[in-house]
């Protein structure tokens, strides 16, 4: 970087709002936290106060960054910029994403060691093509993504979609290599993922003013992040909670239907033109 990058230097530097980060990133875990420890613990009814607190801090604080960004100071969230399209759109389709995304990973880990009694080391390998085709995909493609960012989306998603029903058939028809099929979904779920993820990030800041780029990005990586919490706590839970009483292959097979959902999720959100985008396509027609 030190490089390539070419040297710059804000003329007012914004002043680093510690108590808004540290207020949102408190309010987020009390959120997740009946989510993460509660399957462990039988639910406890106190468990419950966490969110409820959670949601009264983050509040609280969003009223705090108001204030402040009023102040003329440097909220860390700035509410004003929630409410560009483009920056909505992108921060919700992420969040449908990565909690498919983390949990998918996880529970795979899971059933592959547990329900198919591999080995960690090789159950490792079977994530290795997922890793080479997502490469693949977000680095040789990036040009026609480029200019169809909808398209891409909508293809990605659609890809990783076939990915998961070719598990499910492994998972639940006899006869079928269950790990066999689950290499090439994976395959295909990482050429997908790599279309998806990269641009949703594209699509998430195209309308972002340039001096509130960081802002805008530091609001999707949250939601990114809270999103892959959230999803591995509750898919996961689901998961352990049918794996107990129909087995890992048709718990899996189940959870999959969530996770089709939120890719669907993704494309209507992200995949499709957006209204302004519709208005410009039919004014020029």
């Amino acid at each position: 970087a030190l490089l390539a990058v070419p040297q710059s230097r804000r003329a007012n530097a914004p002043s680093i709002d510690a108590q808004g980060a540290i207020g949102i990133a408190v309010s987020l875990a009390l959120l997740l936290l009946p989510f993460v420890l509660g399957r462990q613990h039988g639910w406890p009814a106190w468990m419950w106060i966490g969110p409820v607190i959670g949601v009264l801090l983050l509040w609280l604080v969003i009223r705090m960054e108001d204030r402040l960004g009023e102040r003329g100071g440097d909220p860390v969230l700035d509410t004003k910029l929630i409410t560009v399209p483009s920056l909505a759109r992108g921060t919700i389709a992420s969040v449908f994403f990565m909690a498919f995304f983390a949990s998918f990973m996880f529970r795979l880990t899971i059933l592959l060691q547990q329900g198919e009694h591999v080995e960690p080391l090789h159950a490792g390998l079977v994530f290795a093509p997922s890793g080479v085709t997502f490469a693949l995909s977000s680095l040789l493609m990036r040009g026609w993504v480029a200019q169809n960012r909808q398209r891409a989306i909508r293809t990605g998603a659609m890809i990783t979609i076939l990915g998961l029903i070719i598990a499910a058939l492994g998972l639940t028809i006899d006869g079928l290599s269950t790990v066999g099929l689950i290499i090439i979904a994976v395959c295909l779920t990482g050429f997908g993922n790599g279309l998806v993820l990269p641009t949703l990030i594209g699509v998430a800041l195209s309308d972002v003013p340039p001096m509130k780029a960081g802002v805008g990005s530091g609001i999707m990586t949250a939601s990114q992040q809270f999103a892959a919490s959230a999803g591995v706590a509750l898919l996961g839970t689901l998961y352990f909670s049918q794996a107990a009483s129909i087995g890992h292959q048709y718990a899996m097979a189940l959870t999959f239907i969530i996770d089709i959902a939120l890719l669907i999720g993704v494309i209507l959100i992200a995949g499709l033109p957006s209204r302004s985008a519709r208005k410009k396509a039919a004014t020029a027609a």
